[in-house]
């Protein structure tokens, strides 16, 4: 379907059809890839690499060295962490190391000094005294309603 349209120097032709798709793949080459693309190909152009495949023995292995990485660590640097197994074992347990582990694409070293910062950062926000609470609004978080 073409729509002519005219304007007061001169008359120019516009395919609509042809817009509406050169649109859409416009839009379609400037998406981010999506977390459910299994073709990693174009994470390069974003500085990151595929995710891994988290296997058990890949992950056991993963916390294994996140570990050694940590005892690694001056006492100083890992005061935090260290304050934090002690205090709330509960907050520290594979799932939050895991995380740290996901955001730096399971270099080891990378994520104990992430989660050594982590945790010495949020004491020195909220305080001994409510940094080893979750932090929830509920009555026996670190963040109340009041």
């Amino acid at each position: 379907m073409s729509i002519t349209k005219k304007t007061s120097s001169s008359s120019a032709e516009v395919d609509s059809s042809n817009s509406a798709a050169n649109a859409t793949s416009a839009a379609a080459a400037a998406a981010p890839p999506t977390a459910n693309s299994s073709d990693h190909s174009d994470i390069a152009i974003y500085g990151q690499q595929p995710p891994k495949e988290e296997t058990p023995e890949f992950l056991s292995s993963s916390f294994a060295e996140l570990d050694r990485e940590l005892d690694n660590l001056p006492e100083e640097k890992k005061a935090g962490w260290l304050k934090a197994k002690e205090k709330c074992p509960e907050l520290v347990g594979e799932g939050h190391r895991l995380m740290f582990l996901r955001c730096e694409v399971f270099r080891a070293d990378d994520a104990a000094i992430r989660i050594t910062k982590y945790w010495n950062k949020r004491i020195e926000l909220f305080g001994e005294n409510l940094a080893f609470k979750p932090l929830t609004m509920e009555a026996n978080g670190a963040l109340p309603k009041n």
